[in-house]
């Protein structure tokens, strides 16, 4: 990574659990945002501290680009029901203003079981009380509730949400979690599925060398596909029983569409999806279709992405 020589400069971000990310289909995250940038020029420092829609909207690449004399320092993340982005930048002190010309670049990407539930303790009795059930979270798809009572998880019990979290965290996505639940007074067994939420981490690099164009070629129903973005798209569990993770990456952000077939081409799932950060990922149910294989693909523009995904009983 070619980084610029600056004086000191620090833009520590702290977005920890919090902002409306600015999308077709927003994804609240879970705790108010800020960022605080500290500049110091010989002895003379200053600082300004953002919050809310002055953060979401701050142009990390147009920031580097536009302070070429800086030494930076860049850390912090940011979550929503899909996904964890944590954000990491540090210059090396290398006296090179060749290029100011940011882009963002993909260090590393991990899936984290989840769930999609928010608990509170109850004081009065044992067990606790989902307060929110995400919209994206295979809780929401196994039927639980707001109000319900969770106590227990397989057999371990359950008095708080950080309980529930630990426990979710043992399991690998894919498996079953048996929940013992309160309901209007009546006690009910829920086999909730383990999903995962995708933890990303970003750094920004100069990217100012020219790239040689990519070679384009035909795919099977005759479109111009970008062969150098070709690319499968991520399926999880898979097999499965119907309910699973489609995730896609190195795309522009907007919309793309998204489109599910048998392998007879029968259309199961067509849609206009969005693509944020250049990542798109979503929860997919199937699980009224017929068992067997189906075609899942993401296309945006030339690009198209693709994957099989094998539905069984």
């Amino acid at each position: 990574m070619r980084l610029i020589n600056r004086p000191l400069l620090t833009l520590a971000v702290a977005l920890s659990m919090g902002w409306a990310i600015q999308a077709q289909a927003q994804q609240a995250v879970h705790r108010s945002s800020n960022l605080s940038i500290i500049s110091t020029d010989g002895e003379e420092q200053k600082s300004v501290i953002l919050r809310g829609e002055q953060v979401q909207d701050f142009d990390v690449a147009k920031y580097l680009a536009e302070n070429p004399d800086a030494a930076i320092n860049i850390s912090g993340s940011y979550r929503t029901d899909q996904e964890i982005i944590t954000m990491e930048f540090k210059s090396d002190g290398e006296a090179n203003i060749a290029c100011t010309n940011y882009c963002e670049k993909v260090v590393s990407i991990e899936k984290r079981p989840y769930i999609g539930l928010r608990l509170e303790r109850l004081e009065s009795s044992s067990g606790a009380i989902v307060t929110e059930v995400m919209a994206g979270g295979t809780a929401k798809q196994a039927g639980i509730e707001e109000g319900d009572v969770i106590i227990h998880a397989d057999q371990e019990s359950i008095s708080t949400g950080c309980d529930m979290v630990k426990y979710v965290k043992m399991n690998e996505p894919g498996k079953r979690i048996q929940a013992e639940v309160i309901r209007d007074g009546k006690q009910l067994m829920v086999n909730i599925p383990v999903g995962y939420r995708v933890k990303k981490t970003i750094t920004w690099e100069a990217c100012c060398e020219d790239k040689a164009a990519p070679i384009a070629k035909s795919d099977l129903s005759g479109n111009t596909v970008n062969q150098s973005a070709l690319s499968t798209v991520q399926i999880f569990p898979n097999p499965s029983e119907g309910i699973f993770q489609v995730t896609a990456e190195d795309l522009q952000d907007g919309m793309a569409e998204l489109l599910i077939t048998d392998i007879a081409g029968r259309e199961v799932v067509r849609k206009q999806v969005q693509v944020t950060n250049g990542f798109y990922t979503e929860r997919i149910n199937l699980a009224k279709e017929a068992v067997g294989v189906y075609l899942v693909n993401v296309q945006q523009g030339e690009v198209k992405k693709t994957a099989r995904v094998i539905v069984s009983e």
